[in-house]
C-alpha cells in the first residue's frame, strides 16, 4: 500500500512539473503564443500549439507575425529554438510571417493550413524541417530564404499555388524541387552564387554549361543560353505553357524526350550544323526526338536542312536515354520525323 501511495505522490510531482513549464505569451501586436520550455539547463523554449482550456476557444495569431528569438518566463529568459508541430496549423488569418535565426526547427505542419499566408522570412541558418510544414499555404507568393543556406528545397511550398518567383542566396549549392511547384515562372540567383546562374529565370550551372531546370510556369519563347551544352533530364518537364524552344549550337547533348511534356510548344529551333545524337535505338546512336503535340515543328538552317531530314530516326521501336537511364517504345506517330523539319 505504501508503495502504491509513493508511486502516485511521484506521478502528481511529474505531471505538475510538466504542465508548469508550458506558458503564454502576448506580443505587442497582441497575438498570443504558447510556448513550453524544452531545456531548462540551456533554457530554450519551443513554440507549441494554444491548446483548448475549458470551453474557451484559443485565438490563432494572425496579421504579420513576427516570432521572438526569446521570451521571458518566470524571470528568465528562455531562447526559441523551434517551432512545434502544428504550432501555427490552420491559423487561416496569418499573412506574415518572420522566423528568427535562433530557431533550429521547424516540426511537422507547423503552418499546415495557413491558407492566407502570403510571406515567409526565414532565418539565416537553414533550420530542419519536418513533414508537410507549408502544405495547404496556397497563398504563399514572397519566401525570403537565410543568407547562410547551403540547401533549398522547393518541395516545401508545392502547394504555393501562387508562388511565381525564387531568389537563391550566393551559398546555395543544392536545389531541389523546382519542379514541384507548377506555378514558379522565374528562378532568380544571386549573382555571387559560385554554384548556380540564372538567366531568363532559368536555372543553369555557374559556367552556363549545363541547364538544370526551367520552372513549370515560363511562358511563351525560350532561348536557351549560348554556350549552353548539356539540358539536363527532365529540365523542361511539364512546362506546358512554353511556345517555341531555340537550342544554339553549342548545345550537343539532352535526352529524345525531353520536350515531351511541353505540349504548347509548336516549334523547336536548331542551330547546330551537325544533328545532336539524343538517343539510343536498336544499338545505334541516333538524333531522335519525342513530339511533345502533332503540330510541333523542327526549324533549322536551310543550308543544314537536308542532313537533318537524313538524319532524324522515327522509326517504330524501344528508344533509350544515352546514359541508359530511361526506355520508351515509341510508335513513329510520336516521333519527330523528316516531315516535321523545316527550314528556319
Amino acid at each position: 500500500m505504501k508503495r502504491l501511495i509513493l508511486l502516485a505522490i511521484v506521478f502528481l510531482i511529474t505531471t505538475f512539473g510538466a504542465s508548469s513549464q508550458t506558458f503564454t505569451v502576448r506580443l505587442n501586436d497582441g497575438n498570443q503564443l504558447c510556448c513550453h520550455v524544452s531545456d531548462t539547463t540551456r533554457r530554450e523554449a519551443e513554440i507549441i500549439r494554444i491548446k483548448v482550456l475549458g470551453n474557451t476557444q484559443p485565438s490563432h495569431p494572425s496579421g504579420d507575425l513576427s516570432i521572438p528569438s526569446s521570451v521571458n518566463y518566470k524571470g528568465f529568459n528562455y531562447t526559441v529554438t523551434s517551432v512545434g508541430e502544428n504550432a501555427f496549423a490552420e491559423s487561416d488569418g496569418l499573412s506574415s510571417i518572420s522566423i528568427p535565426s535562433s530557431v533550429q526547427r521547424i516540426a511537422d505542419k507547423a503552418f499546415s493550413g495557413c491558407s492566407s499566408l502570403k510571406s515567409i522570412v526565414f532565418p539565416s541558418k537553414t533550420p530542419s524541417f519536418g513533414e508537410n510544414v507549408f502544405e495547404h499555404c496556397t497563398s504563399v507568393s514572397a519566401i525570403s530564404f537565410g543568407s547562410d543556406w547551403t540547401t533549398v528545397d522547393l518541395h516545401l511550398f508545392a502547394d504555393a499555388v501562387s508562388l511565381k518567383e525564387v531568389f537563391i542566396p550566393s551559398r546555395v549549392t543544392k536545389i531541389t524541387g523546382v519542379k514541384s511547384i507548377g506555378s514558379l515562372e522565374k528562378i532568380v540567383v544571386d549573382a555571387n552564387n559560385k554554384a548556380f546562374s540564372s538567366d531568363d529565370g532559368i536555372l543553369y550551372s555557374k559556367d552556363g554549361i549545363t541547364l538544370y531546370a526551367c520552372p513549370r510556369a515560363k511562358k511563351g519563347a525560350v532561348s536557351v543560353l549560348p554556350g549552353t551544352e548539356t539540358i539536363l533530364d527532365g529540365a523542361f518537364s511539364d512546362c506546358i505553357y512554353i511556345e517555341s524552344i531555340l537550342l544554339p549550337v553549342s548545345v550537343h547533348e539532352f535526352a529524345f524526350d525531353e520536350f515531351i511534356g511541353c505540349k504548347g510548344v509548336k516549334s523547336i529551333i536548331l542551330l547546330s550544323e551537325i544533328p545532336p545524337m539524343t538517343a539510343k535505338w536498336n544499338g545505334a546512336t541516333v538524333f531522335a526526338i519525342a513530339a511533345p503535340n502533332q503540330d510541333c515543328i523542327l526549324q533549322v538552317s536551310k543550308k543544314h536542312l537536308k542532313r537533318y531530314q537524313t538524319s532524324i530516326c522515327s522509326t517504330e521501336g524501344v528508344y533509350e536515354t544515352l546514359k541508359g537511364n530511361r526506355k520508351a517504345d515509341i510508335v513513329p506517330e510520336k516521333m519527330m520525323s523528316k516531315a516535321s523539319i523545316k527550314k528556319q
